[in-house]
């Protein structure tokens, strides 16, 4: 199915089908991932590194007042 994206995209060099296709990768790699997560029966998935900055979801925000 990625082929069928990127033939499209390399027909029109349009953005919007490119990032269809980057799509389509991505959606792949999430599934691939929840899959071997399934087979593993840890039910956790794994981070893989530089996919994160260490800070969690705060972003290196100051809470000072």
């Amino acid at each position: 199915m990625e082929e069928t994206y990127w033939n499209k995209f390399w027909a029109t060099g349009n953005v919007e089908d490119y990032l269809n296709y980057r799509g389509m990768q991505i959606c792949a790699d999430v599934m691939r991932r929840y899959d071997d997560t399934e087979a593993s029966g840890t039910g956790e998935v794994g981070i893989e590194s530089g996919n994160c900055d260490g800070n969690g979801n705060l972003i290196g925000t100051d809470w000072r007042i």
